[in-house]
């Protein structure tokens, strides 16, 4: 992932536009509620996966983003959470939407390592945090 910069409101605010020209070039006609799932997977080519994130004492992680897999992950341990949050799972993966789109080095994501040096498969801990 590249380093945390600042995003003027107007820069986020295209980019989001762009992902609607895009869904609508595919036919798909957006009104709001905008399906922010059909985006995750049908735009963005990102899985969406429920699974454990384990947690520090005093740390809270709804979901998080594995650049390397293509994948948000939602935190299984907290569904009471989204279950009893209205709207909180379209917003945490919009969130995540959003750290795909201004964080991630895409053209980097699948370019081989240097010869006889493993990479690891799973993400650091530090890029799966989100919420």
């Amino acid at each position: 992932m590249s380093t945390s910069r600042f995003y003027h409101p107007q820069t986020i605010q295209k980019l989001a536009n762009e992902l609607l020209t895009k869904s609508q070039a595919r036919g798909q006609l957006l009104t709001p509620p905008i399906p922010v799932e059909l985006l995750t997977e049908d735009i963005l080519d990102l899985q969406i996966l429920w699974d454990v994130i384990n947690e520090q004492d005093n740390e809270t992680i709804l979901a998080g983003l594995a650049p390397r897999r293509k994948t948000v992950i939602f935190n299984e341990n907290r569904q009471a959470v989204f279950d009893g949050t209205l709207g909180l799972y379209r917003t945490v993966l919009a969130h995540e939407i959003g750290h795909w789109e201004l964080h991630v080095d895409k053209a980097s994501i699948n370019q081989s390592g240097m010869p006889g040096w493993r990479q690891d498969s799973q993400e650091p801990r530090n890029n799966m945090r989100a919420v």
